[in-house]
């Protein structure tokens, strides 16, 4: 009996972060010159590339977002810098539907910025 319940249980929770995965899914405007970035399931996390941006500088194809896994209620993974050159932790959360909040964190410093789906 115990078994079994902890097989529902398993379920539910597996079925819960799927849900949280597809709001998550699509093409996100990151704000930055129209740069487009395409959110994706690999294997067990979410990743993110950017597809397509109107700034001659944004390499087209390259990994923004990576690691991002569910914790509590919130991503947590990577987001890459394209000023900086390098990798920071950061959050993900979805405000609603259209509206996804990225707290990117360096040392003590946090920055927040809203990207938005179309």
């Amino acid at each position: 009996m115990k078994r079994r319940l902890l097989c529902i249980i398993l379920l539910c929770l597996s079925t819960l972060s799927l849900v949280g995965q597809e709001k998550m899914l699509g093409a996100w405007n990151a704000g930055n010159q129209n740069t487009i970035v395409e959110v994706e399931v690999v294997g067990q996390v979410l990743t993110g590339i950017i597809i397509s941006s109107d700034n001659s500088n944004v390499e087209v194809g390259k990994s923004i977002l990576k690691e991002f896994k569910l914790k509590g209620a919130k991503w947590k993974g990577k987001i890459y810098s394209m000023k900086r050159k390098s990798w920071y932790n950061a959050t993900l959360d979805l405000k609603d539907a259209k509206t996804l909040e990225i707290t990117v964190f360096a040392g003590f410093i946090s920055k927040k910025v809203v990207w938005k789906k179309d």
